[in-house]
């Protein structure tokens, strides 16, 4: 194997490298320490960023992407969850959700629009999510199912519970 590009020595990298198509853009997106970035695949190179502060030891979600360019990024850092819009050549803020952070699982996609969340910024607490990607806005919330990570399978949202529970 090969490798097409790394990244600066010294950057700090958070979550895993997500993939963006918008337009006739493919990109990767990325956190870094003081941003969140979205790269060209080919080398690297930053294509648009947005000013985001993590922390050392902060858990970022992957961020989730929607069909119309919209991106989903959320921290256990005091932004809480912000929506960003791609515009061809920019991130721009939505809207910011500073009383919703992730932690255990990434945001699972839910139709056109929505994203499932469970709401890590209360410990203790389980809260989970149906958010619509433009607003911010809960579409529901119930606290009857506990925390963990999910997946979405023929239209079902499969949950594993933290504590080991489906």
């Amino acid at each position: 194997s090969r490798v097409g590009w790394q990244g600066s020595a010294g950057k700090d990298l958070y979550a895993s490298f997500a993939v963006f198509f918008k337009l006739l853009i493919r990109a990767g997106i990325q956190y870094f320490r003081q941003s969140i970035a979205l790269l060209n695949p080919k080398d690297g190179s930053v294509i648009a960023s947005y000013r985001t502060t993590t922390t050392d030891f902060c858990n970022c979600a992957t961020p989730a992407v929607s069909t119309d360019g919209r991106i989903f990024i959320s921290h256990t850092g005091g932004d809480g969850s912000t929506g960003l819009k791609f515009d061809g050549t920019s991130l721009a803020q939505e809207w910011n959700a500073r009383d919703l952070g992730l932690l255990y699982n990434s945001g699972v996609p839910w139709g056109k629009n929505a994203l499932m969340v469970f709401n890590d910024s209360m410990r203790g607490v389980n809260e989970m999510r149906c958010l619509d990607l433009a607003t911010g806005k809960d579409l529901w919330e119930s606290s009857e199912v506990d925390k963990g990570t999910a997946i979405l399978s023929d239209g079902h949202l499969i949950v594993l519970s933290t504590k080991g529970e489906v």
